[in-house]
């Protein structure tokens, strides 16, 4: 596909109203099993040891003789009361972010079919019929290139994708990272470590002093087209931000 085509926001929008119903589908799942919905390889920070034994008197007691002093008589019971709420406040956290992940995932879907419909209107050499057809099939059965970006776009938006993909920010976050998982008492310190460096590189990009210093940004203006477009979209509402503060 190339540039972005006028609609697109329109069409976001479009898909913002009608998806609601499937994402609160995605919710109740999510929130019921435990388990990521739309993009499994990604979930919130903070939840990918969801998988773990539940915190209880019992799974306590099973860890050894601290773990049963820990847990003995009315102790066992607070025990089981804390892990049933650590439980619904993790699950909580899980299906409200792929609640938004499943929005954000559709709404590019349905910004790229609409690309793609508008570009070959252009072409010329088929009926709106035609294009109304291959567009609802673009959307029921995503083309495997368009489930990539949307599945990158809803991790992006949700500052769930992965350090290595942050570059020189990612690299120090992963270092923190890695110094939190050899010495875990750390993370009082550094509770959360991918969720800032997500955020910080999306203000970077956003930011044209800091943007044009940053290889994915010269990297996306370099290819042109509709990776351009949006790069360039970006650094405009950083610096019209900037310009109001």
């Amino acid at each position: 596909m190339r540039d972005v085509e006028k609609g697109e926001a329109t069409a976001m929008l479009y898909s913002d109203f009608h998806s609601l119903v499937d994402g609160w589908r995605v919710l109740q799942k999510a929130y019921a099993t435990g388990e990521p919905q739309v993009t499994p390889q990604r979930t919130m920070e903070g939840l990918e040891g969801r998988n773990e034994p539940p915190l209880t008197g019992a799974n306590l007691r099973s860890t050894g003789t601290a773990g049963q002093v820990l847990a003995a008589g009315p102790l066992g019971l607070a025990w089981d009361a804390i892990g049933a709420v650590a439980t619904r406040v993790s699950r909580g956290m899980l299906a409200t972010d792929e609640f938004l992940k499943f929005l954000h995932k559709r709404r590019e879907l349905h910004a790229l079919a609409w690309r793609q419909a508008v570009q070959n209107t252009l072409i010329g050499e088929k009926t709106i019929e035609d294009i109304a057809n291959e567009n609802e099939e673009f959307l029921a059965h995503p083309p495997p290139s368009a489930e990539f970006i949307a599945n990158q776009q809803a991790n992006k938006q949700t500052f769930t994708s992965d350090l290595r993909d942050l570059g020189a920010i990612g690299r120090l976050g992963a270092g923190v990272q890695d110094m939190a998982n050899y010495a875990p008492s750390l993370r009082l310190f550094f509770p959360f470590i991918r969720t800032p460096a997500n955020i910080t590189f999306d203000n970077f990009e956003k930011f044209p002093l800091t943007a044009i210093a940053m290889k994915s940004v010269r990297a996306d203006l370099d290819a042109g087209g509709a990776r351009r477009d949006l790069a360039l979209a970006k650094m405009t509402l950083g610096t019209s931000a900037f310009g109001l503060v």
